[in-house]
Order: structure tokens, then sequence, then C-alpha cells
């Protein structure tokens, strides 16, 4: 359904987990498990973390969610794909270890159409500019003010809380984490 939706343009972005999701293969201590599709590479699951630590990446003209040359901070914490994937990148590592070296750039963000999967783990906090877009690329006529959208995020380490509440412009807003 997954690799489906990502077929009919569908904005879909996935960090860390979710690139390893949407891969064609995962590869852990020689057992390959096969995944969603989207991406025709494979990623291996290495006893040690490849990179880890802040993360700067700087978005490519192929960057579905960011205007080239936006700065993008985060983190990173992720292992190498098994394979240089053979795929567009949305960004152009400035800081960080990135997915691969591509004609010699390092890159990180794997793009197909609209969905975007990264190793980065973006800081929401420093720039507005996904959100806006991530929404006006879900629905013809969508802006950051009007239509249906749906998104959610779960971060679980031990405690975990779940919120839902309606406001007084009955919009609906559901938190779930820490």
């Amino acid at each position: 359904a997954v690799k489906a939706a990502s077929q009919s343009n569908m904005p879909i972005y996935a960090e860390c987990g979710g690139l390893m999701y949407l891969v064609r293969e995962l590869v852990s201590e020689n057992n390959h498990h096969q995944m969603a599709g989207v991406f025709d590479c494979s990623v291996a699951m290495e006893k040690r973390p490849v990179g880890h630590g802040y993360a700067i990446q700087r978005a490519t003209a192929d960057n579905p969610f960011f205007a080239e040359g936006a700065r993008v901070v985060g983190h990173e914490f992720h292992h190498f794909p098994d394979e240089a994937p053979a795929v567009r990148c949305g960004f152009a590592t400035e800081r960080g270890k990135g997915i691969a070296e591509i004609d010699g750039v390092l890159s990180d963000g794997l793009v197909s159409q609209r969905p975007l999967a990264t190793y980065h783990h973006f800081h929401a906090a420093s720039s507005d500019e996904w959100a806006r877009n991530f929404v006006a690329l879900a629905r013809d006529g969508y802006t950051e003010e009007s239509g249906e959208v749906y998104g959610f995020s779960l971060v679980y380490s031990g405690n975990f809380a779940a919120e839902i509440e309606v406001d007084c412009m009955a919009s609906t807003r559901i938190l779930m984490g820490l």
C-alpha cells in the first residue's frame, strides 16, 4: 500500500526507521528482509552506528519539501546502505556522514517523486518550511491554513503519554510521546 501510494505521487516524509522501511531490503546479521520497496536499495544494520551526532544538510533541487539551498539542521544516528543508492538525493551533507557519496557529493535523503526518506533527524523548530510544503503537496487546493491533514509522530522510550485536544476553532491536535 505504501509503495502504491508513493507511485501515485503522495507526499511521504520518513526519517531513520522510516527510511529503512521504505527501501527494498533490510540486511541484519546475514538475514535479508524484504521491505516496502519504494527505494531500490538496501540498508545494512551494522553492530555500531556509522553516523552519530549533529548534522547539517543543504536541500538540493530534487527535494520535494525544502527549497533548493535551504539549510536543514538536526542530528543523525544511523547505519549506511549496503550499496550506494541509484536514486536522487534531496540533501547535500555539510556536516555528518549522510547516506553515501554520490557523484562526488556526500548526500542524504532518498527521493522518488514526492517521497523523501532520510537518516537526518530534522529539528522541526529550525524551519517551518517543511510543514507548509508537506501540507501544500498533500492535496490540490490545500494550504497551510485550510484543508484536512493528519500527521502523527511517535516517540517512545519507556515513559509515554497521549493527548487529544479540540480547540475553539474545531481543530483537533493529537500529541503522543514522552
